[in-house]
């Protein structure tokens, strides 16, 4: 709509998304501002990565011409997930166990290590899920892994690299991130 609602369609009967469009493994079946589906991307990479909150840290709609912006450029704008991110500084992890009326059985680990103190940090998560449905035929399966290393070779540079694979995908994501400092001036 005019205010950049988001439309969501269930089934493709009668609906103006082309078939190719909601073949996607991602979905591809949400609409923004009544356009073509929006591009999902991973960390502005685009992906046919369906994402899940497993992994997930943060996500963000870009609608329209903002778009643009990203490299991207869709009229239907983008959906941007971005993932978990190992730590340099802290030891944390996260349990979590869920389940509904249904007989669904979901299980999801985080976990982050300081390997070498500010120097090298790796952080996994995985998801087991047994997805039931009322109808009793009807189940989805899900098992994936998600790793993600962070190695600061010098106060100016890091690399990074990270790894999802699950039971109908494998990617392997790796790039180096370059943070430039001003040197500090020293009064004479």
């Amino acid at each position: 709509g005019p205010s950049g609602s988001v439309s969501v369609y269930e089934s493709n009967a009668g609906s103006p998304i082309p078939e190719t469009e909601t073949d996607r493994p991602q979905g591809g079946n949400s609409r923004i501002r009544g356009l073509s589906a929006a591009d999902l991307t991973r960390n502005y990479f685009v992906t046919e990565v369906p994402f899940d909150t497993f992994n997930t840290d943060r996500l963000e709609v870009q609608r329209g011409a903002n778009s643009a912006l990203f490299g991207i450029g869709s009229p239907g704008g983008i959906v941007n997930t971005s993932t978990i991110k190992a730590n340099l500084y802290d030891n944390f992890g996260r349990l979590r166990l869920e389940t509904d009326e249904h007989g669904t059985m979901r299980s999801s680990f985080r976990y982050n290590k300081v390997l070498v103190e500010d120097k090298l940090a790796i952080r996994i998560a995985a998801l087991y899920e047994d997805r039931e449905y009322e109808q009793r035929q009807a189940f989805l399966e899900d098992e994936r892994f998600y790793g993600s290393l962070v190695w600061k070779l010098t106060d100016n540079i890091r690399t990074r690299s990270e790894e999802h694979t699950s039971n109908s995908s494998h990617t392997v994501i790796s790039y180096a991130v370059f943070c430039l400092k001003k040197k500090k001036k020293t009064k004479k």
